[in-house]
């Protein structure tokens, strides 16, 4: 077959680069092992490949993509996704993880929501807004309940996945929390969201849904993108059903669209785990040799 792939551009992947390109390479050189050709493409490659109002527009690029039986992509940007969201609706070419999936991802709204429907525990959330002139389907201005909650909690940014260490912040009282608000209004930050700080053990989950992978671990602070694991403090390892929340994550896998996943819960002392994060595509560092060839099962 012919199967491009689209890496993830450094700005996605915050201290995190080299490992993305591993996973990324560790299934590339497989499917070639197979006897597949796989093309590998930049975000801008890939872009080129559509003529409508693109000065960059590549004909080569174009013939390319049409060729393409399938694809898989640890793109997160937005224009990127939205075009293969076109192509598996139109012409039909599967891709891994799939294009509407990778952005309900970076939607904290729609995926809390996801996550109720499908039953996955998880932490109290409430949404704010921030802009100026609110439209009628936006939250409740941020600034006007920020007193009332209750903390401490987290204060995060709403849409797109977490680039620099501000997009999440752990706000002990009201004052801090207004002062995160600040910052990202300041980074044009339109909305936030305020979730629950849950006691427990931090775990970083692993999986690759209908493969029967998934891959569990406590969180080590010293292998963090910006080090707030340590928020939680010293582990209890309390005991908890590791299957169940592998079944859980399948199905919110499933409903998404991302069959390629990863992770965060956190244990409560009763063993409840309730997913505080969940992404498309990790970097799969603890366990990337048995990740790529879940992964190439489901391409090849």
């Amino acid at each position: 077959m012919n199967i491009l792939g689209i890496r993830r551009d450094p700005t996605f992947s915050p201290n995190m680069s080299d490992a993305d390109t591993a996973i990324f390479e560790a299934v590339a050189t497989r499917l070639e092992a197979q006897g597949h050709t796989v093309v590998r493409l930049s975000d801008a490659d890939f872009q080129n490949a559509f003529p409508d109002d693109n000065p960059s527009y590549d004909p080569a690029m174009e013939r390319l993509v049409d060729a393409a039986d399938r694809f898989f992509t640890m793109s997160r940007d937005p224009l990127t996704c939205y075009l293969l969201d076109v192509m598996e609706r139109i012409d039909h070419v599967p891709c891994v993880n799939t294009g509407v999936g990778i952005s309900l991802c970076g939607d904290r709204r729609q995926l809390r929501d996801a996550m109720a429907a499908v039953g996955v525990a998880q932490p109290e959330t409430r949404f704010g807004s921030l802009y100026a002139e609110r439209l009628p389907l936006d939250p409740e201005d941020a600034y006007s309940f920020v007193a009332a909650l209750r903390y401490p909690l987290w204060v995060k940014r709403s849409y797109g996945c977490t680039q620099v260490r501000e997009d999440v912040v752990l706000a002990v009282d009201a004052a801090a929390a207004r002062r995160a608000l600040d910052d990202f209004r300041c980074r044009d930050i339109g909305e936030v969201a305020f979730c629950e700080h849950v006691e427990g053990d931090l775990v970083k989950f692993y999986g690759v849904a209908g493969t029967g992978f998934f891959d569990w671990a406590y969180a080590d602070p010293s292998h963090s993108k910006f080090g707030l694991e340590a928020a939680n403090g010293v582990v209890h390892r309390y005991a908890f059903d590791a299957s169940a929340l592998q079944q859980s994550c399948d199905t919110l896998a499933a409903r998404l669209g991302v069959p390629v996943y990863g992770g965060d819960a956190i244990v409560r002392a009763d063993g409840q785990p309730l997913v505080i994060d969940f992404n498309d595509w990790p970097s799969f560092s603890r366990c990337r040799e048995q990740a790529a060839e879940a992964i190439v099962s489901l391409l090849s």
